[in-house]
Parts: structure tokens; C-alpha cells; sequence
């Protein structure tokens, strides 16, 4: 048995991150909603979802539409970008987890890094060779390409290949990889960060039968 397929770990470890954001600015946006699903093997072991206090949070009608925003419960729930910092980067730079999501490689790298530098942190993207971006995945599945690579320099390489792709025909969203996957799509709930995430989870352990990884 190939015992270096992920399908095989049963004690792997997952995060799967995803954040909801004032906007879609790559250099800007502040994530106000930070969620961090930890995962073992094919199960869910622990979930996390903070709201993050940003005195001067401006968020985007567009934003307010798509992830249903509510002030009154933001404000109940809301922590100092500090305290949800530290709930996130112990599973974000601990080497003994794989960094499971949607998009991650063109979108969340870049909404984390705004959030450290709002803090005063440098930079730090250490954490990138652990990613596996199920959207990049699921576009060389789509391709033909089952074969993805072990080492995780190389697949990085070959994930950033696929997240820069765009083909007539080629899908990748959350929704159309749900039906693509027979996965019920929430629709009502789409873009409530924690719930993605499980989503998210549930594309991942078909995905990881579907190719080599």
C-alpha cells in the first residue's frame, strides 16, 4: 500500500482555515471573522470561531450582503485581534498540520499577512508549503492530472500553477464542486466562515480519493 497517501493517514493532522473579510482587497481587507477547524484523519476534532474587534472595521455593502452581516452580534461576540491571533497561530505555524481550504493561495495568504501587520508583526508566510488549496486540486483533477506531488516545495509550485488557471469550462467554486462532489451545499449559510469550513473538510476527504496526494 502506498503508505504516503493522505487517504491512508488516519492520524494526519488538518487545519482548515477561512476568513470573512470587509472586503476583497488583497492588501487591505481586514478578516472579521476568523475560523480555524481542526481535523484528524477523516474527523472533525475541535472547531474555532472568533470575530475579530476592529475599532474602525468598514465593511463593504457588497460584504454585508454576501456574509449576512449582523453589528449587534459582532459587537456581542468581537476579541482584540490579539487574543483570536493566538487561537489561529498555534495550529498555523505548528509543522505538524496541513493547511486545508478554498482559495487559500490567491486570497487568505494575503488577508493573514494584513492582519499581522495591523498588529505590528512582520511578515510571515512560513506556513505556505503546508497548504493544500482544494480549489487547485480539484482544477488538475478537472485536467486529467492525478499524480500530485509529495514534496511540499513542489507542490506549491504545482498548486500556484492551477490557482492562476483560467479555462472555459473549468469550475472551481465551493458550490459547484458540492454538486460535482455530492456534497449538500448550505446555501443559506454560504459564506458563514465556520460552516465553509465544513464544507470545506468534507470536499477534502473526497478529494484525497480521487487523486494521489
Amino acid at each position: 500500500m502506498d503508505d504516503w497517501l493522505l487517504r491512508f493517514k488516519k492520524k494526519q493532522k488538518y487545519l482548515v482555515l477561512d476568513e470573512e473579510t470587509e472586503s476583497l482587497s488583497l492588501t487591505n481587507a481586514r478578516p472579521w471573522q476568523s475560523t480555524a477547524t481542526i481535523c484528524e484523519g477523516d474527523n472533525i476534532i475541535k472547531e474555532i470561531d472568533d470575530y475579530i474587534l476592529w475599532d474602525d472595521l468598514d465593511i463593504s455593502e457588497g460584504a454585508k450582503v454576501i456574509t449576512r452581516w449582523n453589528e449587534w452580534d459582532y459587537k456581542k461576540r468581537a476579541i482584540s485581534p490579539q487574543k483570536a491571533w493566538k487561537n489561529l497561530e498555534k495550529y498555523l505555524y505548528d509543522p505538524e498540520y496541513l493547511i486545508i481550504g478554498s482559495n487559500l493561495l490567491n486570497f487568505d495568504v494575503y488577508i493573514l499577512n494584513t492582519w499581522r501587520r495591523e498588529m505590528g508583526l512582520k511578515s510571515d508566510y512560513s506556513f505556505i508549503p503546508r497548504i493544500i488549496d482544494i480549489q487547485t486540486i480539484y482544477k488538475a483533477y478537472q485536467k486529467g492530472v492525478k499524480d500530485i506531488p509529495r514534496d511540499f516545495q513542489e507542490r506549491i509550485i504545482f498548486q500556484y500553477r492551477y490557482a492562476n488557471l483560467r479555462e472555459r469550462g473549468l469550475k472551481s467554486s465551493v458550490q459547484h464542486m458540492c454538486g460535482a462532489l455530492g456534497i449538500p451545499y448550505d446555501k443559506e449559510n454560504a459564506h458563514n466562515a465556520l460552516i465553509d469550513n465544513r464544507m470545506c473538510f468534507e470536499q477534502w476527504n473526497k478529494l484525497k480519493w480521487m487523486v494521489d496526494i
